[in-house]
This record gives structure tokens, C-alpha cells and sequence, in this order.
């Protein structure tokens, strides 16, 4: 989505949902609120628009929360536990350690991988309050970029 200011996008939202009975206007309202340049313009947005046009509607914003500068993906470094040649170290079937290539080897030569993910990232979920009242959220559930889940107050 561009941004009509810059001709770029901003790339500010990894997600922004929308969630109403009119799916041609949740897709307007996304496109509103994608080209904002933060959380607190984006909800004031979407408040001001629910509002004018008196509709129903729960809102769901999604980024990167960065340990360091700005990032939109995962680097190399993200990465713990990779081989010779930067790449995820395995462990074949028969025990061995694999470092190679992967080039002399086949998928069903791997028994697991030792490589993990550690992001310098967080990916943060903000939801209405309406709809973070509703959430049941999996205790259990694990992914090494989820961390926050919070409501829109």
C-alpha cells in the first residue's frame, strides 16, 4: 500500500485487520490505516471513522517491536545453532552431526534440526478492546516472535 505523502509504503503494520459485517468497507478502512505512521494514529483513525459512520467493528494492528533499529525480516544473526556454511545444522538418522551444503544429502537423510530461531524482534498484537474480551489465548502456545497480545485503551 502506498502512501500517498511519500509514494512509499510505510511499512509501519505487518497486519491490519478489520473486522465488520461490510467486507468493501473493512478493506477501505485497512487501506485508511495502513498508510498511518503509528499505533496512536492508526487507532485515533479508526475511532474517528467507526464514529462518523456509526458501525460495529474490532481492529487488530500487528509490527515488529525492535531490540535495535528497524527491521522487516529475519537476518542471519536471528538464527542460533548454524553450520560451517550458514546454514541449520542438523542431525541425520543415522546420529551424525550434519555441516555440509545439503547438497549430498536428502530430506529424508534428516532426522532434526539443532538451528532455532531468536529474532531481534517481537511481533507485537494490538486488538480492540471488544474483541480482546472475547480472546482465548493458548497458554501453551509458543513462537519465539510472539510476546505481547494487548488491547487498545
Amino acid at each position: 500500500i502506498i502512501s500517498p505523502i511519500t509514494g512509499y509504503s510505510l511499512n509501519t503494520f505487518d497486519q491490519v485487520s478489520i473486522m465488520m459485517n461490510h467486507t468493501g468497507f473493512a478493506d477501505m478502512i485497512t487501506t485508511a490505516i495502513m498508510n498511518t505512521s503509528d499505533k496512536e494514529e492508526a487507532v485515533s483513525l479508526f475511532n474517528k471513522i467507526k464514529k462518523y459512520y456509526s458501525f460495529d467493528a474490532d481492529l487488530i494492528l500487528s509490527y515488529k517491536e525492535c531490540k535495535d533499529s528497524n527491521i522487516s525480516s529475519y537476518p542471519l544473526t536471528s538464527y542460533q545453532n548454524m553450520n560451517q556454511h550458514n546454514l541449520p545444522l542438523a542431525t541425520l538418522k543415522d546420529g551424525r552431526e550434519y555441516n555440509g551444503d545439503y547438497l549430498d544429502i536428502q530430506k529424508e537423510d534428516i532426522l532434526s534440526f539443532k538451528t532455532i530461531l531468536k529474532p531481534d524482534f517481537v511481533q507485537v498484537y494490538y486488538v480492540s478492546d471488544n474483541l480482546y474480551s472475547k480472546m482465548k489465548i493458548n497458554p501453551t502456545l509458543k513462537h519465539p516472535c510472539l510476546s505481547k497480545i494487548e488491547h487498545l485503551s
